[in-house]
């Protein structure tokens, strides 16, 4: 089967969000800095989380492509993980610039891979008739 169109620009997407999840986990683990710094007592954790996210969105974006249903499952799995993220972001900074920019994608990417016509391609079906 063909990789629908929408994977193929999710898989592009998930790639290119992982290399910005990577350089707000470095923003926040004080590596580099692009204006303040955002201020607050857990951001080893956030920035340690971000850098997770990161490369787990790039290793999602690489595996879409295969149409495989655990591609699928990892999917949704690091889109979870990834809201998740976003809610520490906000605890942390208390700033809801960084957790919705966050939650965006995660949110996105559980939304297009529940639709029916894409869990055909990659071979998932609802176990509930």
């Amino acid at each position: 089967m063909r990789v629908p169109m929408g994977v193929a620009v999710l898989a592009v997407l998930a790639v290119f969000a992982g290399a910005l999840e990577l350089l707000k986990g470095a923003q926040f683990l004080a590596l580099i800095a692009f204006g303040p710094i955002p201020a607050g007592d857990g951001n080893v954790i956030v920035g340690s989380l971000a850098v997770v996210a990161g490369i787990a969105w790039i290793a999602v974006g690489a595996a879409m492509l295969s149409l495989r249903s655990w591609a699928w499952l990892v999917a949704m799995l690091v889109a979870i993980f990834g809201l998740f993220e976003a809610l520490f972001s906000l605890l942390v900074t208390l700033s809801w610039e960084y957790a919705i920019v966050t939650a965006i994608f995660p949110a996105l990417v559980l939304w297009y891979l529940n639709r029916d016509k894409i869990k055909v391609a990659f071979g998932v079906e609802d176990e509930i008739a």
